[in-house]
């Protein structure tokens, strides 16, 4: 994140009107980093998808970008100028949004922030994997046909005691 600021800040990026980035730019710049290295994360750690992840990653992300957009157009025709919510990030996103350094920083940031966990994930699941990790293998990628023959139906599920020349099959108890 200090990596982020530093480019930001630093790099002397103006606007059209000539004026330096402030503070508040800088805080919209590293909100929305924020959010967006968040719901990486979010996503980097869910290990079952429903429609109901999608929208709610997806929705939390386009919810705050419409949200900015709005209340960088509504302040301009704000009706009451005593009651300044706000006022300090009014226009910043279309300043920011005018630099390479705001969209380099919001690729960097993220992808800076992540590629430790990814790192460890991508090891961890090839090196050391779990139970599940070779469930969901085995459901993306079925056996293959050597293998399915090999593991043809041998008559007996569990147990393979006879008790008089009758098979017994299982904890139940039946006899055939």
């Amino acid at each position: 994140m200090v990596l982020g600021v530093f480019i930001v800040y630093a790099s002397d990026n103006v606007d059209s009107t000539g004026q330096v980035f402030g503070v508040w730019d800088i805080g919209v710049v590293i909100y929305t980093c924020i959010l967006i290295t968040v719901t990486l994360k979010l996503c980097l750690e869910t290990n079952n998808w429903t429609f109901f992840h999608v929208i709610a990653y997806g929705g939390s992300v386009f919810t705050y970008i419409v949200w900015l957009l709005f209340w960088n157009i509504i302040y301009g025709w704000w009706p009451f100028p005593r009651l300044s919510l706000g006022a300090e990030v009014h226009f910043s996103l279309y300043k920011l949004g005018g630099t390479a350094a705001f969209y380099f920083v919001l690729l960097l940031v993220p992808i800076a922030a992540l590629v430790r966990d990814f790192a460890w994930k991508a090891l961890y699941r090839m090196f050391l994997p779990r139970l599940y990790h070779i469930a969901q293998e085995v459901t993306v990628r079925p056996l293959s046909p050597q293998h399915s023959k090999s593991s043809h139906y041998t008559g007996f599920a569990f147990s393979q005691t006879t008790e008089a020349g009758v098979v017994v099959h299982g904890t139940h108890g039946k006899k055939y």
